[in-house]
């Protein structure tokens, strides 16, 4: 096997006894993949553009973390292996990340009730919270809810298909800044 940088040409002939079979390929494409790079903001993980992400913590797969962000909650060694277009897959160098804690959701910034919950709560955000991304995980990081917000007053969260217990409410604004707590359900 020789190997080929990508632009460049290789011509081989390949010579077998009466019971091989040769094929004759006319082009061969060599696709270059692009090492994905992580960038940090606090907690919040950004991967590089790709295709498909999935995200690992110390070797081993975060289920559920497939999107182009991932926020930490926890200290470790974290990387994400991602597909392009062409199929190619790629892994990311290593981050080794230390936590050092929780932004709790202060009462200023939102109020969420009630909690527990039957599934069904409510966030009110205050005026300093204008826009950015709600994510609702599960204890293991999967993410079950996302999605963009801007500040109409109030977000009603209907989580009564979900097991009961706790969950992870993520508030990530455009200024950066990430607001964690905890719900949980009671069904």
């Amino acid at each position: 096997v020789t190997e080929i940088e990508a632009g460049e040409r290789s011509s081989h002939f390949i010579f077998g006894a009466s019971t091989s079979c040769v094929l004759i390929i006319d082009a061969v494409t060599v696709f270059t993949v692009t090492v994905p790079v992580i960038s940090v903001t606090g907690s919040l993980f950004t991967c590089t553009p790709a295709t498909t992400y999935q995200w690992y913590l110390d070797g081993t797969l975060i289920p559920g973390a497939t999107n182009q962000t991932y926020l930490s909650i926890g200290s470790g060694d974290y990387y994400v292996v991602v597909t392009n277009a062409n199929g190619c897959i790629s892994q990311s160098a290593t981050l080794s990340f230390i936590f050092v804690g929780l932004n709790e959701i202060h009462t200023s910034v939102v109020a969420l009730y009630p909690n527990p919950s039957n599934g069904i709560f409510n966030i009110e955000l205050s005026a300093n919270a204008t826009e950015g991304v709600v994510s609702v995980e599960d204890m293991a990081g999967r993410l079950i809810s996302e999605f963009k917000y801007t500040n109409n007053g109030k977000i009603e969260f209907d989580l009564t298909g979900e097991q009961t217990g706790a969950y992870m409410i993520i508030l990530k604004a455009t200024d950066g800044s990430v607001y964690r707590t905890k719900v949980s359900l009671t069904h």
